[in-house]
């Protein structure tokens, strides 16, 4: 039996109550780590650096092993730029590669720059018009299927942070999806200034994407015009994902 650890921490109150959200984290795990993944949840909630929460939400959940599916890890690339603007130029020329139009990058651009709220949960923009879905979408229920194996696909790539092996594995299961093209995301974080942007096959990685200190980020998916919202969020946020480093293919519907 596997289970679903879920983490959002927030200062203010609850996040749907305006609460500024301060950190959040998840896993799919066996019953014997819940205690120690559960600790390391708390402490990275009371220990972040936008600041001390007031409000910490540890959710869990049992998910029978039969409903989990298995979506291939990305593959890696890192790109260290001289400054912020590189780096965006660098990220919207992949993401032009990948089909997706010139006013659809620079809206998502603005969303992510604009998010002094640190909303939670990404955008969904219309790859080609640039037209925005009014509601967010949170990814959730998704994990490496074995640890050592995507220790070593990082480590392979010269990366093996946290922050790395989340990215990785949330990346992986939303390109996953047959409606989304790309995504482009920075951290709200403030010591954290990597980003990246995902597509086709590959986890971009891109630095630096912000200025040090800053805590504005977030996460836009450009999705295909004619995308079922409705099944592509229930993908999202409900389906329990494994990522695996070992060949298999793309969910292509669910």
């Amino acid at each position: 039996m596997v289970y679903s650890i879920r983490m959002r921490a927030a200062q203010g109150g609850p996040h749907e109550q305006g609460g500024s959200h301060i950190s959040g984290a998840e896993r799919l795990v066996s019953e014997s780590d819940l205690c120690r993944i559960s600790q390391e949840f708390l402490q990275r909630a009371l220990h972040h650096s936008k600041g001390k929460p007031d409000f910490i939400n540890l959710q869990i959940d049992e998910i029978p092993d039969d409903s989990v599916v298995k979506v291939p890890a990305l593959t890696i690339c890192t790109t260290e730029t001289s400054s912020i603007g590189n780096a965006h130029k660098e990220a919207s020329r992949l993401l032009a590669g990948a089909h997706i139009s010139e006013i659809a990058i620079e809206k998502a651009f603005i969303k992510l720059q604009e998010n002094t709220q640190s909303v939670s949960g990404a955008w969904l923009v219309n790859s080609t018009t640039g037209d925005i879905y009014p509601e967010t979408v949170r990814v959730s229920r998704m994990d490496a299927e074995v640890d050592a194996d995507i220790h070593h696909h990082l480590d392979r790539y010269g990366c093996s942070s946290v922050h790395s092996r989340e990215a990785l594995i949330l990346a992986s299961k939303v390109l996953a999806s047959p409606y989304v093209l790309g995504e482009l995301c920075w951290s709200d974080d403030p010591d954290y200034t990597t980003g990246y942007v995902s597509y086709d096959h590959t986890y971009h990685r891109l630095s630096p994407m912000k200025p040090f200190g800053s805590a504005i980020g977030g996460r836009a998916f450009f999705v295909d015009p004619h995308t079922n919202f409705e099944e592509l969020i229930h993908y999202l946020s409900s389906i329990p994902t494994w990522v695996s480093t070992k060949g298999c293919h793309y969910v292509k519907s669910l």
